[in-house]
């Protein structure tokens, strides 16, 4: 293994020291003198703050705080009136464009719809009027043309007329089909 090998060693160290002497260099010359200017301006506030009621922070705070505040106000509202703005125009000429579109291009087909529609109906009812004239009133209720009361007399009579047929068969026929209707 190259790394256990004993004439590298020397090398190692070498560069290991290298690496971490610049590394010591960089922190001591460049990023140690901004920490310690960021500690003494703190020190600084700090030491302001104690000898008030009200901190500086609480007041830079509360400064940012409201000026955050107006600046997205202002902005809801802009942004509020260009939507309601660009809704308003955009509404205006799809009414507009649907109105030319109407009386353009559809006026021939919304009459022909209405003339179709208008001979549909009459011709339905027409037939309608026949069927009802044509059709025995037995059919009536099959096809619907009866209302509820009438169904209801109906029924009434079709109960009627079968049991005065079954009144009307002989005696042996009632005793042969009551024997049927036991097994």
């Amino acid at each position: 293994m190259p790394q256990l090998d004993k004439v590298s060693y020397f090398t190692q160290f070498f560069w290991l020291c290298f690496f971490y002497l610049g590394f010591y260099i960089l922190l001591v010359k460049f990023f140690l003198p901004k920490i310690r200017r960021i500690l003494k301006v703190r020190e600084k506030k700090a030491a302001y703050a104690t000898g008030t009621n009200e901190s500086i922070y609480e007041k830079e705070s509360a400064d940012v705080h409201l000026q955050t505040q107006k600046y997205l106000l202002e902005g809801m509202k802009s942004s509020r009136e260009s939507l309601q703005s660009s809704f308003e125009s955009t509404s205006l000429w799809v009414s507009e464009v649907t109105k030319a579109t109407n009386t353009k291009h559809f006026q021939n087909v919304n009459t022909e719809y209405g003339h179709q529609m208008k001979q549909m109906t009459h011709s339905l009812v027409t037939t309608l009027h026949d069927l009802k004239t044509i059709l025995p009133p037995t059919a009536h209720m099959q096809c619907g043309f009866q209302k509820s009361a009438e169904q209801k007399r109906q029924k009434f009579f079709n109960a009627r007329v079968l049991s005065s047929l079954f009144l009307l068969q002989p005696k042996a026929q009632k005793k042969q089909a009551k024997k049927t209707q036991k097994k």
